[in-house]
């Protein structure tokens, strides 16, 4: 089973610290009308901001996507974790019978906020810096394609030189 809530921009984990929980998305087998419907309320609401996203068995939904109204309380058990409850959704005769509604936890994409004059300062900034480091990479590979020929022509003349002086031992 995932541990992750599939929500867009959540990926939260369980933590019973922080009131956590993952809810399996429900009716997986179940193929009564009521459940079914259940069921696809629960994927529409993923699906608002992940359209081509489909449930699988394992697919879990954080307890930060509902409301407190939509929770049962319920103590942990677990030696060490007395003090911690666990959030448990409410259920009717057919089971779990609330939806999640909440889309607090999508964290805003870098593109969808605002430009400031700050941020524009800080941008072309940041151009002027990165055109400054292409000058000086186009100026250090220059230096170095010519540093290169240099020790290839060097090498060359050594070589010759080396063919030079075997030449003349073997001939004395």
């Amino acid at each position: 089973m995932p541990n992750r809530c599939v929500v867009i921009g959540c990926s939260n984990i369980p933590d019973l610290e922080k009131g956590i929980a993952l809810h399996a998305i429900p009716y997986w087998d179940d193929n009564r009308p009521i459940p079914q419907e259940r069921r696809r309320k629960w994927i529409e609401f993923v699906q608002v901001e992940r359209a081509n996203w489909e449930a699988s068995r394992w697919s879990v939904i954080c307890s930060k996507h509902f409301t407190a109204d939509d929770f049962q309380r319920r103590y942990s058990s677990l030696e060490g974790f007395e003090k911690f409850w666990i959030p448990r959704l409410k259920r009717d005769d057919f089971g779990v019978n609330v939806y999640p509604s909440v889309h607090d936890n999508i964290k805003v994409k870098p593109k969808d906020i605002p430009c400031t004059s700050s941020c524009n300062a800080s941008r072309h900034g940041s151009r002027r810096r990165r055109k400054e480091l292409k000058e000086t990479f186009l100026d250090n590979k220059q230096s170095y394609d010519q540093l290169k020929s240099t020790v290839i022509s060097l090498r060359t003349r050594l070589r010759q030189r080396e063919k030079g002086t075997k030449a003349l031992k073997t001939a004395k």
